[in-house]
């Protein structure tokens, strides 16, 4: 799931029901009715009539750009971070080399304001340096590798990771990247929005300039040379939908090879300047390093260094002084986002230090603020879900035996990591300084960097985690076959380790199920249980399967979110099949609990009822305008009302738990009601 940060209104606790939750030895209710708007009719659209009262009277503060239920948790992750950070940074005749030491001098470090302003520019003056010394494109592509090291990530991206087709062993790969905008259609846009965007991105870069080297009569010139190299690379980036294709995004291949490719770019030497010994990388997307290659001769050496300048300054822009802070915050906020005014200081604090150090902080974080009974009562309803969904699996009527099998066998053996690591990672060697935030960043990347190479070649940690525990986040993982769910969001709304399982099943479990499905929707399927991209599918249910998925695309692009932009279907596609799995299958696993095989009303609703506001109650968010925007064109999830009322679209249940008739716009008829899993 995509994470947003920013604040909701807290959920009111309006009515009595026996079977709620309790407080101080009374029940109170665990669903925002007073939030449901009584005059829109469920089957007509069921996510305003859920939170529609809400939505109306929400406000979406300054500085942030919605407001919901993504945004409260991040909200309240951020202030029990402010608590164990400041109180860290308290303390101080702490063990050099400890935890609260290193938590709280990074976090001191951010803080101190005016020791960043002081220095100015001056910590880039080593690596403007550097830059201005080029003289050909083997230097340039040295100083490239040199400065991903120290955490200045430029031109294109690079990391390892497992090999997809064989998932036990690490990997080096590289990727396309390197651009300023959001996606590559930015720069190729002609409607009058992206227009905008376009000007409001040459003006920041120009202020790049000015504020760096003080000359404003070529800023504007300069700017305009970036954005050129910018919308040059842009021709060699695959699209969003392009990058969805997992085999289009596999080029395994021999250095002799890709000297052969792309003669311009020396791959050996690449590679042990970023401290790689390999004779075989991974390229995801070629296209873009063959595009690459032809531009290192095509574009002149003193324009690559301009764009290679406004980069490193784009990097450390939250880093250096107020002045490029407000430069960027104007553009990525504010123009793109909606975003009306910047967040506190030490929002961006604790925040960088759950980035940088995120497994020293996060176990303070588990420590005062995770309730260990979540872990437990989670993997019961994994359990639960995991039961109903093979039981729908072997009842499909579309699939064969053989390919039911290898579902099964997959399904089984998703690996679960719930709330935090068993295994922290170990920062033994790592120095932070209370003195300098800058050089705190970098010997964080450094130390990151050289954790990472040392896992080339080697087996993949099946233990690992990519996320810290106060990520508002769940997720899957094709390659390791895992689901991940964070400390940060099992909590209200949509956990509730004492709750009813209405409340529970229609919100965690829903995404439990989400992210379930996604092993097996049209990525997740092509890799097998052992995490492998490899074709595991009887031909003709990969047939049967894909034109499924055609119907739901046809649906999901009917979808207006904002002016005149529909829903891309092939772009959010995984996450509509998600969704909708998802959903059915916690619905399955709720019926098999006593309550959901009751009938017995509480808050006046019946348990298929609260099920489904539950549901809906959930994903209430509302966002900017000028975000709805950036994420209709670059988003793989569907904006918040169509990820309720697509899926209901689809689900009989509903229909049966609000009396939908042919009248209501929701209505499909039955044979028409998409179901897959």
């Amino acid at each position: 799931m995509r994470i947003l940060s920013g604040i909701a209104l807290f959920i009111l606790l309006t009515l009595l029901g026996s079977g709620c939750a309790k407080k101080n030895g009374s029940p109170i209710s665990l669903l925002d009715l007073a939030g449901m708007d009584s005059l829109v009719q469920p089957g007509d659209d069921f996510f305003t009539f859920v939170n529609g009262i809400w939505l109306d009277t929400v406000q979406i503060p300054a500085t942030q750009v919605g407001a919901g239920s993504f945004f409260d948790l991040q909200n309240k992750s951020e202030n029990a971070l402010k608590k164990i950070c400041e109180a860290a940074a308290a303390t101080r005749n702490t063990t050099r080399g400890s935890l609260e030491q290193m938590v709280g001098d990074m976090y001191a470090s951010i803080m101190d304001t005016v020791s960043i302003e002081s220095r100015g520019y001056s910590p880039l003056a080593p690596t403007f340096h550097d830059l201005e010394n080029i003289s050909n494109i083997q230097e340039m592509m040295h100083f490239v590798a040199k400065e991903k090291i120290n955490g200045n990530d430029l031109l294109f991206g690079f990391g390892i990771g497992p090999d997809d087709k064989n998932a036990s062993v690490n990997i080096t790969g590289f990727s396309q990247s390197g651009l300023g905008l959001p996606d590559r259609d930015y720069y190729f846009r002609d409607d009058r929005a992206a227009k905008e965007i376009l000007s409001a991105y040459t003006k920041y870069l120009t202020k790049v300039f000015i504020l760096i080297d003080g000359d404003s009569s070529s800023a504007a010139r300069d700017a305009q040379k970036v954005m050129e190299v910018e919308k040059r690379l842009a021709t060699g980036h695959y699209t969003n939908v392009e990058l969805r294709d997992p085999e289009r995004n596999y080029h395994k291949l021999e250095l002799s090879e890709l000297n052969r490719l792309t003669p311009n770019i020396d791959w050996q030497t690449l590679c042990n300047d970023l401290l790689i010994r390999t004779d075989t990388i991974l390229v995801s997307q070629l296209t873009f390093f063959i595009t690459l290659d032809k531009l290192l001769v095509d574009i002149p050496l003193n324009e690559w260094k301009l764009y290679l300048k406004a980069g490193t300054v784009g990097n450390s822009s939250q880093s250096l002084t107020k002045e490029l802070a407000d430069a960027s915050f104007e553009f990525y906020n504010k123009t793109l986002s909606g975003q009306q005014k910047r967040k506190a200081r030490w929002q961006y604090g604790v925040t960088t230090v759950d980035a940088r150090i995120g497994d020293l902080v996060g176990q303070l974080y588990v420590k005062e603020n995770f309730d260990e009974n979540a872990k437990s009562k989670m993997m019961e309803m994994i359990d639960n879900l995991q039961l109903a969904y093979g039981k729908r699996i072997a009842s499909l009527d579309w699939m064969s035996d053989t390919t039911k099998e290898k579902a099964l066998g997959k399904l089984n053996t998703i690996i679960r990591k719930i709330g935090y690591p068993e295994k922290w990672k170990s920062y033994d060697t790592l120095s932070i300084s209370r003195e300098d935030y800058f050089q705190n960043q970098i010997n964080t990347s450094r130390y990151e960097f050289f954790r990472n190479v040392a896992k080339n070649g080697q087996p993949v940690d099946r233990f690992e985690w990519p996320f810290t525990p106060p990520t508002v986040n769940a997720y899957y993982n094709a390659t390791t076959n895992e689901i991940m769910f964070l400390a940060g969001i099992l909590q209200p709304p949509f956990f509730y380790p004492d709750g009813d399982d209405a409340i529970n099943y229609g919100a965690i479990e829903m995404v439990i199920g989400h992210e379930f499905t996604h092993g097996f929707d049209d990525q997740g399927r092509d890799y097998d249980q052992e995490g492998n991209l490899k074709d595991w599918w009887q031909s003709e249910d990969a047939e049967q399967f894909t034109a499924k998925a055609k119907l739901v695309g046809e649906q999901y692009a009917s979808y207006i979110p904002i002016d005149t932009l529909h829903l891309n279907p092939e772009l959010t596609m995984g996450e509509n099949l998600a969704d909708i799995g998802g959903l059915a299958i916690a619905y399955h696993a709720f019926k098999m609990t006593p309550q959901g095989k009751g009938n017995q009303k509480l808050d006046g609703l019946t348990p298929d009822q609260r099920f489904f506001v539950a549901f809906a109650e959930i994903w209430r968010i509302k966002i900017k305008d000028e975000l709805m925007r950036q994420l209709v064109l670059t988003d793989v999830h569907s904006p918040a009302k169509f990820r309720i009322n697509g899926p209901l679209t689809n689900f009989s249940p509903f229909y049966d738990a609000f009396g939908l008739t042919m009248q209501n716009a929701m209505w499909k008829p039955e044979k028409e009601r998409i179901r897959i899993w």
